[in-house]
């Protein structure tokens, strides 16, 4: 299959901050909140200060490999081989365990990653791994359990408060069967149900099921490295026992928060004075200070500060990092150059860079995800045949259907040069009204304005009934705009790969690898031919 590429800028979608904006355009505001730019040569900068702690190394290498053994999939062993050797650098990105990778941005994250740690093996003469962060001690299933396909929405029926990536694929029959309903029986259908089948297959957890997922997609592309390790978070136990001792996130990331608010820009995340949670396989409580002891908040039970504390030590399994403080924990086991994230994620990283220098720790290049819009062959002859460009489909829909209406019907509808005509008439009826008598002025400015109004409504009319005329193209760019802004969002952040990957076949991934540009910040819009 073969497909047109365009680009689009960012700011023509309308579909991002300010802040996010500004950051990949390099505005001064934000200098101060990233330690590299981010393109190839921040990249480039970022590797070439990076100390890693290489004692790390060896327990990396070593968990992922019992994670992969535990988890009964195949571990890419030229990706496994080249991190555990000295010297090697990761590109990171995190994503939490969505049910069928949830949106499209989950795959443009990990194309982002794989893209840019060939190019920089390529341009250092160094290896550099993809690294996926497995993110399974987010405990929001409403989050994860969901999943758009051809405009139907198909939930998992469980419930758990605990982290979402111990959680079993046990209870997932109902989903599948739904699914195989969505899915059909076009052709590739069958071997894609029987491939999905064993990935969620029963007697798992779904972080072992979100793995074979990654490289039922991605080959051996990449490596996923779950943190809810207890050989990983014991190499974090200082960090964990300061910020349950001191708190060493609150003091730099608020300070850093308030500046940026202070430059006009909304924070993303506040810091608590603990930011870390207690875990369980069914539970995950905030943990905060209770005078000199610890109390969970979920369940209000109060710890002595040395029981936790000797915890900690014991069985650092049991505590994890939350929003704030999970960036400080990757970068301190990883090798890590650039974490690869999307616009509400790099939002929240900028508030920690002095966090990260009060730590010591390297605060990696802030690379933005691939940004992508698929359009098939269909969509792209309606939007020919209707004579409307594609970036007009990213105005809000009465202003798209107003300028359809006007462009196809001239100045036909438009009164504007009237109402410039009915005031240059008023102008003088008004002077020749004044001159007879001034109090009549007042008398005529009502006249024109009631006339100017009657006008007014007149248009709408006109309007109105044009509309009605164009109904049928007017439905039909409706829809094309619910195509691309599915719920008035990016189509990435609404549908889900496997509809492409049936039409398109397996290689598509491919296809969207290779339109992928390390340090090129824009919409690229694929179009079947």
């Amino acid at each position: 299959m073969n497909f047109s590429t365009r680009h689009l800028t960012l700011s023509e979608t309308r579909q991002f901050s300010k802040l996010f904006t500004d950051y990949v355009q390099q505005t001064g505001a934000l200098n101060g909140y990233y330690a590299f730019p981010p393109d190839e040569a921040g990249l480039m900068a970022s590797a070439l200060s990076l100390k890693y702690n290489e004692s790390h190394r060896a327990v990396l290498a070593g968990a992922i490999q019992a994670q992969y053994e535990k988890a009964g999939v195949k571990l890419p062993e030229a990706l496994h081989q080249k991190l555990a050797a000295e010297g090697t650098l990761t590109v990171c990105t995190g994503h939490q365990l969505v049910l069928l990778g949830g949106p499209l941005f989950f795959v443009y994250k990990i194309l982002t990653i794989i893209k840019t740690a060939a190019q920089l093996s390529e341009r250092l003469q160094r290896e550099v791994v993809p690294i996926f962060w497995m993110a399974g001690e987010d405990h929001d299933i409403d989050e994860i359990r969901s999943v758009q396909l051809y405009g139907k929405t198909i939930n998992w029926n469980q419930t758990g408060g605990g982290p979402v990536g111990r959680l079993r694929t046990d209870s997932l029959q109902p989903f599948l069967e739904e699914l195989a309903q969505v899915l059909g029986n076009a052709p590739g259908t069958d071997e894609m149900k029987t491939a999905l089948d064993e990935i969620y297959a029963p007697g798992r957890s779904l972080t072992e099921a979100t793995r074979r997922f990654v490289h039922f997609l991605f080959g051996d592309k990449v490596l996923c490295l779950d943190p809810d390790d207890a050989s990983l978070k014991k190499l974090f136990i200082p960090q964990l026992r300061a910020e349950m001792e001191t708190g060493i996130a609150l003091q730099p990331v608020s300070q850093s928060i308030a500046a940026i608010e202070a430059a006009g820009y909304e924070a993303q995340v506040n810091p608590r004075p603990i930011n870390l949670f207690y875990i369980t396989d069914t539970t995950r409580e905030r943990i905060d200070r209770s005078g000199n002891d610890f109390i969970l908040t979920g369940s209000n039970r109060i710890i002595p500060r040395h029981e936790l504390l000797a915890e900690l030590e014991q069985q650092p399994q049991n505590f994890s990092p939350n929003v704030v403080l999970r960036p400080l924990f990757q970068q301190h086991i990883l090798p890590n150059i650039a974490y690869v994230g999307g616009p509400g994620e790099l939002a929240y990283w900028l508030e920690y860079r002095a966090f990260f220098e009060s730590q010591q720790i390297h605060f990696p290049v802030l690379m933005p995800r691939a940004f992508m819009l698929v359009l098939d062959k269909g969509t792209a002859s309606k939007l020919a045949k209707l004579q409307t460009d594609l970036t007009e489909l990213f105005l809000p829909t009465d202003e798209l259907l107003k300028n359809y209406i006007k462009r196809t019907s001239g100045d036909q509808l438009s009164f504007e040069a009237e109402q410039e005509a009915l005031q240059q008439l008023f102008v003088t009826i008004a002077a020749k009204a004044a001159a007879t008598d001034a109090t009549l002025r007042g008398a005529a400015e009502s006249t024109l304005q009631q006339m100017k109004n009657s006008l007014a409504v007149l248009e709408s009319k006109v309007v109105r009934a044009a509309k009605q005329k164009e109904e049928t193209s007017l439905d039909q760019l409706k829809k094309l705009r619910e195509k691309i802004l599915p719920g008035n969002v990016l189509q990435e952040r609404s549908d889900n790969i496997l509809p492409l990957l049936l039409r398109y076949g397996m290689d598509f991934i491919h296809t969207l690898e290779e339109q992928i540009t390390p340090g090129v910040h824009e919409l690229t819009v694929l179009t079947e031919q």
